[in-house]
């Protein structure tokens, strides 16, 4: 009977679910869940484990894996397989030992009798090696080792009294784990975590003397023996809230007297073992909770219980088991009954037994839909396994047995079924559903099948489904062959298609329906022909009868291959070498080949249409048309303007030639018919003025400007063609001739009037002058035969008028002239040139170039004008609504007294003798504002290397910059040592005790630059000497000097360069000088950068808090 436990723990009065765990888990290890260790690939990690709790744990793991009602625990995980395999070999010792020791028990020396008691001795902890191995090998050598192993760990072995309690005895002695066989249950081993422990097992006996019989003790004073019996003091659990699934584990602390104990430490392990697997226990909780949930218990299942009490590496013995057994309950849910045989009117099912979970299964109840579900079997197998269907079930039967045979049903219908176990507590689940279905009645005969789509190589049918149909049997008839009908489908398909028929052939087909009761009668016979192919390409064209230039008449033969239909229509199709166009289409198999060109080579090719599609061409045929003469050409033209005596025409040739080539061209000329020459004349002769192969023509003897009409036409090995329309084209006329009597009237300085006589065309009207003009101020500047200057003309006059108006012209200046005629031929020589010379007149406008200009007065200057044949001899200035006039030609004034911050607009003229010129334009500034004046300097402090000055009153509103110069000797100039807006600045780096001169002055951004102040004279001060040590206290001679602070004898001594105002008090205050040496002070000397002598300042002080006077000035350190 197999479960799965699950544990739970609970704290503070609510319940946590904990899954089954081995023995040896740490309490919330990791930081993870409690009770857990949290591994990366999702396993619990079991807490690790000493030697002996390997060896010990593995069996009880062995063991609980037999266990049917838990998984087996977590795999072990090892660094590495080195490690793993050590693990391995120290199990197999271990259990070995342990095989040992049990069959020296159950020898005849250790057997225990009806008074034995089995007294487990404390695991004992070896923390060295090799005394482990011994121990371990002593104890394997045989049964009895393990007593000797006791001996040797010097313990003294005495024989307990039975039915002593361990909370009972004395402290002076403890027995270590001291329970029976009968009370340990069955539990092979104890689990420590103290390292590698082993148990020792000693038999002893009240009736048989001669046994062996010894207890293991511990001194008094010992305190782990002690900590371990109280330990193991714990009662046995109870079990509360037990349902058929689950019950709840309680139990109590151990008490403990020991107040080095820490209760907060004990941990608890809960062991549960089923009576039904020889009372191997299980570790399904270890924690500090007193109570644990177990889920997944088996119903009506006997359960043993214990609690095991850890305390930091030491436990003590398991407590007294609790029995418990869980209620039963309804049976699991069955397996669905499978079917063993079935009828068209019959279904024999049969069944397996559920577990009844603790109370025994009283009859199982099968229910079925009765039919009613309106399922066939064709849609048996899309609905079978459906279970979400709604299904009206009724009950079939009720039976203690495993089979059951349903009759009365129907043919060919699905059933559905559903089973139950009961029990004394109830019904179990219902088993999931499943469908069988009764045998079926042969069907009856379909209908023949339909024609889905033919090919030529294929036929393809369809038929219906029937609900009663299951396969399908096929049958073809071709009554060519005499083979009869022959199979071609076999299966449940409703479609086929038949391959590797032949085209355009009838064929019989009849069709068959079985099931599992029989087959069907054969459906009606139904006949269905293949498609036909495509035909084969028809014969190659060729002509039928005579080829004339514009058509002939094409035939053609019928394929070969027909594709076993006949031929619907023929297409004729025609080209001259760019696309193939269909001329003809129709079942006959000639037709007319018109509206060709003569001499063209055609290609012809057919195709047929028959009931499956079109044919491929046929070969291509190649037809030449006949020639004919030429067709007229375009008329001639030229592609540039005919000469007066000549022209060019170009000839093309016609677009058709006939279909032969051209070969020569044929012009003739005539003048035109309506021109008045040719009316005069009375002539209109026609002449031929070209005969050749060329494709342009040269057409002399022409009169300038007269009219003329050209045709042309082709001819080739016909013959000629027709004539072209005729061109029409006129002779260029000549330029005309030089004008004459060209003559120039001088009106004033600036206005001439020039004239000519028109001269004669040469045969086309003139169309315009032009006149151009050449300016020379004296005329020695220009020669007529110059031809230097003949390029130096510019136009001043286009037109048709034969006078011009010149005017603007500019005065006292000799103008040339010349005219030319020019019209529809070309233009005129130049006229012979003549002169004349402007009179003088008042100057031109002057040019105003810039204007400088300050506070209160302002520089114009401007450009020359021409004089125009008189000397400038002044100007006049209008400013502010006043007039200046200048007594010479110079070009720059200043004028003084204007206003600042004032606009002003000026304009000027020259004047020359013939009078006054007009003015300029004006131009138009506004004076600046008077530059800000200089402050004055203040010296606010001086230094040995610098000097700081001061201006003004401290305030800046109008952001007025300054700039400070200081005259440097160096240089021989001033420079500037400052510039801003501050009022004061510091000039460094000057030298000790040396004059120095500085000025001022300010400036604006609209004013500009101000006046400079005057000039100020400042010097620095000389530099102090740099710092000495202070003095100290010499005596001349080997002897020594004391200075104290107390008043000596009296003595006349003055020390050398004591001041006389020096008291004799302070002389007297010099102590007491020993052997009337005198007390000499020096000091180092002050190093300085200047060469100037240094005096020295000695001042003294009588007492601590005494005032300092003077006592020595000089030179001397």
């Amino acid at each position: 009977m197999s479960f799965e436990l699950n544990v739970a723990m609970q704290a503070g009065g609510s319940s946590q679910f904990y899954p089954t765990l081995p023995t040896g888990f740490a309490p919330n290890p990791g930081g993870g869940p409690a009770h857990f260790h949290t591994l990366t690939s999702g396993h619990v990690q079991p807490q690790q484990l000493s030697q002996h709790q390997k060896a010990t744990t593995q069996p009880q793991q062995t063991g609980s894996q037999t266990l049917s009602h838990s998984p087996s625990p977590p795999n072990s995980y090892y660094k590495d397989e080195r490690t793993q395999r050590q693990h391995t070999k120290l199990l197999r010792k271990l259990e070995k030992q342990r095989e040992m020791i049990n069959s020296a028990n159950n020898s005849p020396i250790n057997g225990t009798k009806k008074h034995d008691h089995v007294i487990a001795t404390p695991g004992v902890s070896l923390s060295d090696p090799a005394n482990s191995n011994s121990s371990v090998k002593s104890s394997t050598d045989n049964g009895l080792g393990v007593i000797q192993s006791v001996q040797n760990i010097n313990k003294s072995i005495v024989q307990p009294k039975q039915d002593t309690s361990p909370l009972r005895q004395p402290l002076k002695k403890h027995i270590l784990h001291s329970q029976t066989t009968q009370r340990n249950g069955g539990i092979a081993s104890n689990i420590s975590q103290s390292g590698l422990s082993y148990g020792v097992n000693v038999v002893s006996s009240k009736e048989d003397k001669g046994e062996f019989s010894s207890n293991v003790l511990v001194d008094e004073e010992d305190p782990q023996a002690l900590i371990i019996e109280q330990l193991s003091a714990i009662q046995k659990p109870s079990v509360i809230n037990l349902t058929s699934r689950s019950a709840k584990i309680i139990w109590e602390g151990p008490i403990i007297t020991d107040s080095q104990i820490d209760t907060r430490n004990l941990r608890y392990n809960v062991l549960l073992s089923d009576r039904a697997k020889d009372g191997k226990y299980k570790s399904l909780y270890k924690g500090d909770s007193y109570d644990c949930i177990v889920q997944d218990l088996q119903p009506g299942q006997m359960y043993v219980v214990r609690v095991q009490v850890y305390y930091n590496k030491m436990h003590g013995t398991a407590s007294e088991a609790s029995e418990f057994m869980t209620p039963p309950c309804e049976p699991d849910q069955p397996m669905p009954p499978k079917l063993v045989m079935r009828t068209k009117n019959s279904l024999h099912l049969r069944w397996s037994n559920p577990p009844s979970n603790g109370s025994p299964i009283q009859h199982y109840l099968l229910e079925y839909d009765d039919g009613k579900s309106g399922l066939s079997l064709s849609t048996r197998s899309s609905r079978q396994n459906n279970e979400n269907d709604c299904h009206n079930f009724v009950e079939a039967t009720k039976t203690k047995g495993k089979h059951y045979t349903l009759t009365k049903l129907q043919p060919s219908t699905v059933y559905y079924f559903r089973l139950a176990a009961v029990n004394d507590v109830g019904m179990s689940l219902y088993s999931t559903i499943c469908s069988y279905c009764t045998s079926n009645n042969p069907p009856i005969a379909p209908k023949p099948p339909k024609l889905q789509s033919s090919s030529p190589t294929t036929i393809r049918l369809w038929w219906e489904r029937r609900q009663q149909d299951g396969d399908y049997v096929l049958q073809i008839l071709d009554p060519d062959s005499g083979h009869g009908y022959l199979n071609a489908y076999n299966g449940p398909d409703t479609s086929h298609e038949c391959c590797e028929l032949r085209r355009a052939t009838y064929y019989q087909f009849r069709l068959r329906a079985e099931n599992e009761a029989g087959s069907s009668p054969w459906s009606n016979e139904v006949t269905y022909q293949t498609a036909p192919e495509k035909p084969g390409k028809p014969g190659k064209p060729h002509v039928k009868g005579k080829i004339h230039g514009t058509h002939f008449r094409a035939r053609w033969d019928p394929p070969i291959d027909m594709g076993g239909a006949e031929i619907i229509r023929y297409f004729l199709e025609i080209t001259s070498g760019a696309k193939f166009e269909r001329i003809y289409s129709g079942t006959d198999t000639e037709s007319i080949c018109d509206r060709l060109q003569p001499g063209t080579t055609y290609q012809l090719r057919a195709s047929c249409e028959g009931p499956a599609g079109i044919s491929p061409y046929s070969d291509v045929a190649h037809i030449t048309s006949e020639a004919l003469v030429p067709a007229a050409p375009s008329p001639p033209y030229y592609d540039s303007p005919p000469g007066p005596y000549a022209a060019v025409l170009r000839l093309d040739k016609p677009e058709n030639s006939g279909g032969a080539p051209i070969l020569e061209f044929e012009v003739q000329m005539r003048h035109s018919v309506d021109d008045k020459y040719a009316i005069a004349n009375k002539t209109n002769d026609y002449s031929i003025v070209y005969h050749g192969r060329d494709t342009f023509c040269v057409v002399k003897d022409l009169q300038p400007g007269w009219p003329y009409e050209v045709q042309v036409r082709a001819i080739n090995r016909i013959g000629a063609g027709p004539w072209s329309s005729w061109f029409r084209f006129s002779a260029a006329a000549a330029p005309p001739n030089t004008p004459e009597n060209l003559n120039v009237i001088i009106k004033s300085a600036t206005h001439l009037l020039v004239n000519w006589e028109e001269p004669s065309n040469n045969g086309a009207p003139i169309q315009e002058y032009r006149l151009e003009s050449l300016t020379a101020e004296n005329e020695s500047d220009l020669t007529f035969e110059n031809s230097s200057h003949k390029s130096a003309y510019l136009p001043c006059y286009h037109g048709g008028q034969t006078s011009i108006d010149l005017r603007n012209l500019s005065p006292f200046t000799i103008y040339y002239f010349r005219v030319n005629a020019s019209n529809a031929a070309g233009v005129s020589k130049w006229s012979t040139c003549i002169q004349a010379r402007t009179p003088a007149a008042v100057p031109a406008a002057p040019q105003i170039k810039d204007c400088e200009f300050t506070a209160k007065k302002a520089v114009l200057n401007w450009s020359k004008p021409e004089c125009n044949g008189a000397c400038i001899t002044g100007y006049t200035i209008e400013c502010a609504e006043k007039s200046i006039t200048t007594a010479d030609a110079n070009t720059t004034y200043t004028i003084h007294g204007l206003i600042p911050e004032t606009t002003y607009k000026i304009r000027l003229q020259a004047i020359n003798s013939i009078g006054c010129g007009p003015f300029s334009t004006y131009t138009k500034f506004t004076t600046l504002p008077s530059p800000p004046p200089p402050p004055t300097l203040e010296c606010t402090g001086v230094g040995h290397n610098f000097i700081k000055l001061k201006w003004g009153d401290g305030k800046n509103v109008d952001f007025i910059k300054y700039y400070v110069e200081m005259f440097v000797q160096r240089a021989k100039e001033f420079q500037i040592v400052y510039s801003g807006t501050s009022c004061m600045c510091k000039v460094n780096k000057l030298q000790e005790s040396t004059a120095y001169t500085f000025r001022v002055y300010a400036s604006t951004d609209r004013a500009g630059i101000g006046e400079f102040s005057d000039e100020y004279i400042f010097s620095t001060t000389p530099t102090l000497p740099s710092n000495i040590k202070a003095p100290r206290v010499a005596m001349e001679g080997a002897a020594a000097c004391l200075l104290t602070h107390g008043v000596g004898s009296a003595s006349s001594f003055v020390p050398s360069g004591i001041l006389p105002e020096t008291p004799t008090s302070f002389i007297a205050g010099l102590g007491n000088l020993s052997l009337g040496v005198p007390l000499t002070l020096e000091w180092q000397n002050s190093k300085n950068s200047f060469n100037d002598p240094v005096e020295y300042v000695l001042q003294y002080a009588i007492g601590k808090d005494g005032d300092y006077r003077r006592i020595y000035r000089g030179p001397e350190t």
